[in-house]
């Protein structure tokens, strides 16, 4: 949860080859020298899917996710990172209404 509002959860399936092409490497480009106060020691996972891939994986996402949610990330990187998630569209840009309810906490 983030400030009080209910978690959203969905899935959606991607290769570790998509993952670094179309969200690690253009967040890394577009950051510049943040990343690395984004990610400090969090590695990406290695190519080839080597043992610990989901471990770093799950890290480095995780990490990722905190610094949305802590407001550190520019508006461009967090709506790049929701495309390539398949975030559902919360609300109806005309009317407003929830299209999307939140999950049970």
């Amino acid at each position: 949860k983030v400030s009080g509002k209910a978690a959203r959860h969905w899935c959606v399936q991607r290769r570790l080859h998509h993952l670094r092409r179309f969200l690690h490497d253009p967040i890394k480009a577009e950051a510049g020298d943040h990343y690395a106060l984004y990610f400090g020691d969090v590695r990406f996972a290695r190519r080839g899917g080597l043992s610990g891939t989901t471990e770093a994986l799950h890290h480095w996402l995780a990490t990722w996710a905190a610094c949305i949610n802590a407001g550190q990330v520019p508006p461009n990187l967090v709506g790049l990172t929701l495309r390539f998630l398949e975030a559902p569209h919360l609300f109806d840009s005309t009317t407003g209404a929830a299209l999307v309810p939140p999950d049970s906490a």
